[in-house]
C-alpha cells in the first residue's frame, strides 16, 4: 500500500513532454510575429484537448486564448459554429473600448455576434475577410491563440475561415490550434480535402498523440487518486484502458487506490463513454459488432461473414457495416484485414449487455463455422475452446483446451498455455469420465498446469494447482511422484508473492521419500532442492555436501535432466573462491539442458555461468541497468522493470 499524498485536481501531462514542447515552441514563435497553425490528431480520449488546454493555461496573462468547440449535431450544421463561439466568448468579456477598436467597421458580423448590431443575413463569403480583420486586430493588441476543438465536426464555413487565415499568414502574432479525432472521418469527409490543401502551406504543421505508456499511466493514476498505487493495479488499468488517458480516468474513478484488482464489470460512466459512438451506428451494424464481440478477438472477414449469415445478415452487406463501424471509430482493421474494436473494452461491454442466452447461441454459431475450417487454420483450437466454453459444451471445451495448450507449448507461449490448462483443470470434475481419462492423468494435468503457470509468472495459481495434485497422490504407493510434487510445491511457494520464505521441511520430506531408490533421478533432484534451500538459509557446508551427492546420484541415474539440475545447483552453491569449478559445472549443465530440451535448467545454468564469469572478471562491461521497480510486481514479464541478471533468489527448479 502506498503512502497518501495531497490530491491534485488535474493529472499531469504524463507521457506528453515532446508534444507539449512542440506546442509551446510554436506558440512562442507566434507571439514574436511568426504565425502558425497546428492540428493535433488522435483517437477520442487520448488527451488532445487536455494537452492544448494545459499548454494554453501556461502562456500567462499576456496572451489571449479564444476557444471554440465544434459540436456534432447529426444532420444539422451551424455555419461558423466554433469560430462564432470563440468570438462570442471574447465579446462577452471584453471592455467597451476594446470592442469598439476591434469591431470598427465590422457591422456585418452581427450574423455571428447578435449583440454587435441588429442581426442581418450576410453571405458567408463576405464574412471571411471580416473575421480575418477582427482576428488580426486582436493579434495586434496581444499575442492571440485561436483554438478549435473537435475539428472533425466543424462545418465547411469554419474550415473556409481557417483556410483563409492560414493562407493570409504574414507577421501576425497569431496561432491557430485545432484538435481532431481519428474517428468520424469516413470516406467523403470534407476534412480530408481540407487537410490535403493545408499541408501545402509552409506554416501549417500536424502532430499525432498516441496512447501513453504503462509508466505514464501509473503517473496519471497516482495523480488522479492522490496516492502511489500498487504496480499490479496500474498494470490492470493499463491493460484494460490500452493506454487511453480518458478511459484510465473512468476506470479508476471512485477507487481509493488500495484495491488489489479492478472490478470485472466496467463502471457505468465508462460504459456510456464507450457506447457513445456505438449508439450512432445503424441497427444492422450494431448487430455485426455484437457478433464480433462474442468472437473474442480480431476475426477474419470470411469467418465473420459465415457467422453473420446465420444471424440474418447478408454477407454482401457485411463490408458496408464494417466500413460504417470503422468510420465511426468503433472498429479498426489490423495488418491482416481482420476487424476488431478500437477500444477492446467495448467488446467486454457489449458482451455484458447481451440478453441471457444470446452469447451462447452466437458462440455455438462460431463453433459450427470454425469446425468447418481446415484443421491447420491458425488459432483454431484456441477459438474452439473459447466458443465451446461460452456455448456450455463441457467435453468439447476440455478437449479443445488441451489442444490449444499444446499449440501454445510449441510456440513457447507460456502465458497462453497456462490459460488453457487452467481452464481444463477447472472443468475436470464436470467432464465425462471417458473424455477426461484416469486419475493419474488428472495429476499429470495439474502438475503440467502448475509448472506452466510458474513459468508464466502466475505463482499463486501454481501453488494452488500443485497442492491439489499432492492431495490426489498417495505417498506410500507413489513416493517418487510425491517427492517430485513436493519439490515443485516448495519452489512455487518460495517464489510466490504471498510467501516470503518457505520451510525446508517439504524438501527434506522429498528426499526421504526417495530413500528406497538411491539411484533415481527424482532423488538427485530432491537432493539438489535441499542444497538450494540450505544455500538460502546460509548453511553453506550442508548445501555443498548435498549438491555433491545430487551430482553423484544423477550420474548413476543416467538422466540428462537430473544431471543438468544437479550440476546447475552445484554451480550455484559453490563458494566464490571456486568460481572456476562453478563455471565448469554451469557450462556442463547448459550443454545437458540443451540436449534434453529443458529451457528451465538452461536458464538457471546460464545465470550461474554469468555470475561465475563476473566473479572471474571475464564479462564485458555491463549495460546500464533498467530502473528496478520499487513496488511489488508479480507481473514481471509485463512490467519490464527488472534488471538483468534477474535476482537469483526466486527461480530454482525445472
Amino acid at each position: 500500500m502506498g503512502s497518501a499524498h495531497v490530491r491534485r485536481r488535474d493529472p499531469p501531462l504524463a507521457g506528453r513532454p515532446i508534444e507539449q514542447h512542440l506546442l509551446v515552441t510554436a506558440l512562442e514563435h507566434a507571439a514574436s510575429g511568426h504565425p502558425c497553425a497546428m492540428v493535433v490528431h488522435g483517437e477520442a480520449g487520448v488527451g488532445k484537448t487536455h494537452l492544448v488546454r494545459k499548454t494554453c493555461e501556461g502562456l500567462g496573462d499576456g496572451t489571449q486564448v479564444l476557444w471554440g468547440s465544434s459540436v456534432h449535431f447529426g444532420e444539422a450544421t451551424v455555419p461558423f459554429g466554433p469560430v462564432a463561439g470563440a468570438l462570442q466568448a471574447w465579446h462577452a468579456q471584453a471592455d467597451e473600448e476594446s470592442r469598439m477598436d476591434v469591431l470598427s467597421g465590422a457591422g456585418d458580423l452581427g450574423t455571428l455576434l447578435p449583440g454587435l448590431t441588429e442581426a442581418r443575413t450576410t453571405e458567408p463569403g463576405q464574412l471571411l475577410p471580416l473575421i480575418d480583420t477582427v482576428l488580426h486586430r486582436l493579434a495586434d493588441r496581444a499575442p492571440t491563440v485561436l483554438v478549435i476543438d473537435d475539428l472533425q465536426w466543424a462545418d465547411t464555413a469554419s474550415l473556409d475561415v481557417l483556410a483563409y487565415l492560414i493562407t493570409g499568414f504574414r507577421r501576425q502574432r497569431l496561432a491557430l490550434l485545432a484538435t481532431c479525432r481519428d474517428e468520424h472521418r469516413g470516406d467523403g469527409h470534407p476534412l480530408h480535402g481540407w487537410l490535403a490543401d493545408m499541408r501545402r502551406m509552409p506554416l501549417f504543421t500536424e502532430a499525432h498523440l498516441d496512447r501513453i505508456s504503462l509508466a505514464a499511466t501509473e503517473t496519471q493514476i497516482d495523480a488522479l487518486l492522490g496516492r502511489v498505487v500498487d504496480i499490479d493495479l496500474a498494470i490492470q488499468v493499463y491493460e484494460r484502458s490500452g493506454g487511453n488517458p480518458y478511459l484510465t480516468e473512468l476506470l479508476v474513478r471512485g477507487l481509493s487506490g488500495t484495491e488489489a484488482e479492478l472490478a470485472a464489470t466496467a463502471p457505468a460512466a465508462l460504459k456510456d463513454a464507450l457506447l457513445a459512438s456505438w449508439h450512432g451506428l445503424s441497427t444492422m451494424t450494431r448487430q455485426v459488432t455484437r457478433l464480433l464481440a462474442v468472437g473474442g478477438r480480431p476475426t477474419e472477414l470470411a469467418v465473420l461473414a459465415d457467422v453473420a449469415s446465420e444471424h440474418s445478415i447478408s454477407p454482401a452487406l457485411l463490408y458496408s457495416c464494417l466500413t460504417e463501424a470503422r468510420d465511426h471509430g468503433v472498429l479498426q482493421a489490423d495488418g491482416e484485414s481482420r476487424s476488431w474494436f478500437r477500444h477492446p473494452l467495448l467488446a467486454d461491454v457489449l458482451n455484458d449487455e447481451l440478453p441471457p442466452g444470446q452469447a451462447a447461441r452466437i458462440a455455438a454459431t462460431y463453433v459450427r463455422v470454425l469446425e468447418a475450417r481446415p484443421v491447420t487454420a491458425p488459432g483454431r483450437a484456441a477459438d474452439l475452446a473459447s466458443h465451446n466454453h461460452r456455448a456450455g459444451r463441457i467435453d468439447e471445451t476440455y478437449r479443445w483446451s488441451l489442444a490449444a495448450a499444446d499449440d501454445a507449448a510449441v510456440l513457447r507461449a507460456a502465458a497462453v498455455e497456462a490459460i488453457h490448462l487452467e481452464r481444463a483443470c477447472s472443468l475436470w470434475d464436470k467432464v465425462s469420465p471417458d473424455v477426461r481419462g484416469s486419475a493419474a492423468g488428472h495429476v499429470d494435468l495439474l502438475r503440467r498446469a502448475s509448472s506452466v503457470c510458474g513459468r508464466a509468472g502466475r505463482l499463486d495459481t501454481a501453488v494452488t494447482l500443485v497442492e491439489h495434485a499432492l492431495e490426489l497422490v498417495d505417498p506410500d504407493s507413489e513416493p517418487l511422484l510425491t517427492s517430485t510434487l513436493l519439490l515443485a510445491c516448495w519452489d512455487a511457494k518460495y517464489r510466490s508473492s504471498t510467501t516470503d520464505k518457505a520451510p525446508l521441511d517439504e524438501l527434506v520430506e522429498a528426499v526421504h521419500l526417495t530413500a528406497a531408490y538411491p539411484d533415481a533421478a527424482e532423488r538427485a533432484l530432491a537432493l539438489a532442492g535441499v542444497a538450494t534451500g540450505e544455500k538460502w538459509e546460509g548453511l553453506q557446508d550442508e548445501a555443498v555436501a548435498h549438491a555433491e551427492e545430487a551430482v553423484r546420484v544423477a550420474r548413476k541415474s543416467g538422466s540428462e535432466l537430473a544431471l543438468a539440475g544437479a550440476l546447475s545447483t552445484r554451480a550455484f552453491v559453490r563458494p566464490l573462491d571456486s568460481a572456476h569449478d562453478a563455471l565448469a559445472d554451469a557450462q556442463d549443465a547448459m550443454r545437458l539442458a540443451r540436449s534434453c530440451g529443458s529451457t528451465d535448467w538452461l536458464e538457471k545454468a546460464a545465470r550461474w555461468q554469468w555470475i561465475a564469469l563476473r566473479h572471474l572478471g571475464r564479462t564485458e562491461k555491463p549495460r546500464p541497468r533498467r530502473k528496478r521497480c520499487s513496488k511489488k510486481c508479480s507481473g514481471r514479464a509485463r512490467c519490464g522493470r527488472i534488471s538483468w541478471p534477474p535476482t537469483p533468489r526466486r527461480d530454482f527448479f525445472g
